[in-house]
This record gives C-alpha cells, structure tokens and sequence, in this order.
C-alpha cells in the first residue's frame, strides 16, 4: 500500500507542487503585515478565509492521491 501512495504521489507531482506554491503564498500573507492601520481591520478577516483556503486546498490533494492510490491496489489484487 505504501509503495501505491508513493507511486500516486509521483502522478499527482505537478499538483503537489502547486499546493505547495498556495502555501508559500499563504505564509507571506500571513507574515506580511499590509502596512497601514486602516487595513488592520480587513487583514484580521482575511487571515481565516486564507487559512481556511490553505486546509482545503491540501485536503483535496491529499484525497486525490490516497483515491489514486486505493484505486492502483484494487486494481493489482
């Protein structure tokens, strides 16, 4: 099973990659003040939906790769 996992992380590279580049974004927005007091307001909304967005973005890469490789050992046995 785990040789699956690596060999449907290998298919799914490309997203990974992607998925990491989505939360590198989320960290400098996140480190990054936005530099005025008047935005102070609006970074304090933003920062769950950017989190939020980060969760969800990681669950879906994570349930594709685990569906890709379910569905390599069924079809294997």
């Amino acid at each position: 099973m785990l040789k699956k996992l690596g060999e449907a992380f290998f298919e799914y590279k490309s997203l990974w990659k992607q998925a990491g580049v989505v939360l590198i974004l989320a960290a400098i927005l996140l480190i990054l003040p936005v530099g005025s007091k008047t935005y102070s307001g609006v970074e304090a909304i933003i920062r769950p939906f950017i989190l939020a967005a980060v969760s969800i973005v990681f669950a879906l890469v994570t349930t594709l790769t685990l569906i890709n490789a379910l569905q390599k050992a069924k079809e294997e046995q």
